[in-house]
């Protein structure tokens, strides 16, 4: 799900928006994986469902009055979970989205574009030494694109090799 984001005034300083395969990207913006984000925040649920059923149990073995275990059984867990995750959020977006956007903002095209090649080989990295099947490769392809100067290669790998097709570039020098 793609959220509508804007750089400017009552916005964003800057943006970090991956493509495609999102993950190690964000997990350098946000200081944590995602996976494992969801699954602290599944966890907490299961404990405090399981911390609530335990105390149900504990008083209706003591034979505790209804009335008074059904104040329990009815707790909203899902309240305190929201609450949870709303925290967890906040916390990550205010020590870590930010200040990196922060930054971000003040780089120019040519840090902003080694960035961007970085997590793309770190993308790569995480592919080639896990068990995930290794979709991200090879040399990587940079360009910048201002509304300046439009779109400039930054980086570009050939077709071809270079010193064996001199007389390609020969054609070009006049």
């Amino acid at each position: 799900m793609q959220q509508k984001c804007e750089i400017g005034p009552g916005g964003y300083k800057a943006l970090i928006v991956p493509f495609a395969q999102t993950d190690v990207a964000n997990t350098v913006v946000r200081s944590v994986e995602d996976n494992l984000r969801q699954k602290f925040y599944d966890t907490y649920k299961d404990t405090l469902q399981g911390f609530k059923d335990e105390i149900v149990n504990q008083l209706t073995t003591a034979k505790a009055p209804k009335s008074f275990v059904d104040i329990f059984q009815n707790l909203n867990i899902e309240k305190y979970v929201s609450d949870y995750q709303k925290g967890m959020d906040e916390y990550i977006l205010k020590s870590y989205v930010h200040p990196l956007t922060d930054t971000v903002a003040f780089l120019d095209k040519e840090d902003l574009a080694d960035m961007a090649e970085s997590l793309v080989r770190m993308t790569c990295l995480k592919r080639h030494v896990t068990t995930d099947e290794e979709t991200v490769g090879g040399p990587v392809d940079v360009a910048i694109v201002t509304k300046g100067d439009g779109f400039i290669w930054k980086k570009r790998k050939h077709y071809f090799e270079p010193e064996l097709n001199s007389q390609f570039f020969e054609r070009y020098k006049k």
